[in-house]
């Protein structure tokens, strides 16, 4: 996004100079179409400094990057067509997102803390209900979901379990009932339900299926 909106309309304004190298210095902005401010910043011997501000075509500002001297990493903070702030976080030298990135809905409640690295989910990562609680909780591995991943219900009870591996769902999969007793327990091989899935009714086993690679092949009982 940033490079796209940095090369468009540049010689729509007096102060949009280049150096004798022919690099981008000083002052720089550009407009819609319609006449609305698109973006404006300043350049330094062709690298972005200081303050950015986006707009979106209806005049709202549509993201805000504050860079750090001349490396190219920045803070970012990101609104939606009315401003409303929708996302804050780190744009590393290569522009990719960097760090934790918290996410908000339209009341200004976190809605996420999500952990990038070169533009990829990896760390720890959070989910919240609008009450500011626990959703759910896991773990990025270069994108894919790794190890134990837990949902919550809004009461802070554990809902699931669920283990990964490169993304695939991978081994024991529970599921609780409001109480917190198991409701269902069995595995996944690949994503794919296999093996033996038993289900419970207020903590009494009730039902038991046998699972090959996604097929099943003995019906319960």
């Amino acid at each position: 996004m940033l490079s796209a909106l940095l090369l468009g309309g540049a010689s729509l304004f007096a102060q949009n100079a280049l150096d004798a190298q022919g690099r981008r210095s000083g002052p720089w902005a550009a407009k819609y179409p319609n006449g609305q401010m698109r973006y404006e910043g300043q350049f330094d011997a062709g690298v972005p400094v200081g303050r950015f501000t986006y707009y979106h075509d209806n005049g709202f500002r549509s993201a805000q990057m504050d860079f750090r001297g001349t490396t190219g990493v920045c803070m970012s903070e990101q609104y939606d067509e009315k401003g409303k702030l929708m996302a804050r976080g780190r744009f590393g030298s290569d522009r990719e997102r960097d760090s934790i990135w918290i996410t908000y809905a339209f009341d200004g409640t976190k809605l996420e803390e999500a952990p990038y690295a070169a533009g990829k989910l990896h760390g720890s990562y959070t989910m919240f209900y609008p009450n500011g609680k626990v959703m759910e909780r896991g773990t990025y591995e270069h994108g894919a979901k790794v190890g134990t991943w837990t949902r919550f219900r809004e009461t802070g009870a554990k809902e699931r379990v669920a283990n990964f591996a490169a993304g695939l769902l991978q081994g024991t999969w529970t599921e609780y009932d409001e109480d917190n007793r198991v409701s269902v327990v069995g595995t996944y091989l690949n994503d794919l339900r296999h093996g033996k899935w038993t289900y419970f009714e207020r903590g009494t086993a009730v039902r038991t299926e046998m699972y090959r690679r996604g097929i099943l092949e003995k019906p319960g009982k």
